[in-house]
C-alpha cells in the first residue's frame, strides 16, 4: 500500500505538471490569437490606406506611390464605416490613432535623420578644408610632410 501511495503521488504530480503545461500552452495560444487579430487589423488598415493613396493619386495623375506617412498626411485615416456602411469596432479607434501617431513620429524621425546627415556632411567638408589648409601651411613653413600630433 505504501508503494501504491508513492506511485499515485508521482502520478498526481505528473498530472499536475501536464495540466500546468497545458494551461501555459492555452495562454500562449490565446496571446497568439490576439496578436493575429491585431495583425489582421493593421493589415486591413494598411490595405485601406493603400487604396486611399492609390485612388487619390489616380485622380492627380501621379504614377508613383507615396510613402505611408505621406499618404497619412494627405489623407488621414478615417473609420471604415464611411466606405463599408458598418460601424468600426471600438478597438480600431485607438489603433487608428496609434497608427497616425506612429506615422507622425516616423516623419519626425526622418526629418531628424536628414538634419543629422546634413550636419555630418558639413562637418566632413569642414574637416577636409582644414586638412587642406594645414597641408598648405606646412608646405609654406617648409616641413612638407604630415606629422601626427599626439
Amino acid at each position: 500500500t505504501v508503494c501504491l501511495s508513492v506511485v499515485l503521488l508521482c502520478y498526481q504530480e505528473d498530472v499536475e505538471a501536464v495540466q500546468r503545461e497545458r494551461d501555459r500552452a492555452l495562454e500562449h495560444v490565446q496571446r497568439l490569437e490576439e496578436e493575429i487579430q491585431t495583425l489582421r487589423t493593421y493589415h486591413s488598415l494598411h490595405q485601406a490606406q493603400c487604396e486611399l493613396g492609390t485612388t487619390s493619386q489616380r485622380g492627380q495623375g501621379a504614377s508613383s506611390l507615396s510613402s505611408p506617412s505621406q499618404t497619412l498626411q494627405t489623407n488621414p485615416l478615417q473609420p471604415r464605416e464611411a466606405s463599408s456602411g458598418l460601424a468600426s469596432p471600438p478597438h480600431q479607434q485607438p489603433l487608428l490613432a496609434q497608427l497616425q501617431r506612429m506615422a507622425s513620429e516616423h516623419q519626425n524621425t526622418q526629418a531628424q535623420l536628414q538634419h543629422s546627415q546634413e550636419a555630418v556632411r558639413e562637418a566632413n567638408e569642414k574637416v577636409q578644408k582644414l586638412e587642406r589648409l594645414v597641408e598648405v601651411l606646412r608646405k609654406k613653413v617648409g616641413t612638407g610632410s604630415v606629422r601626427t600630433v599626439i
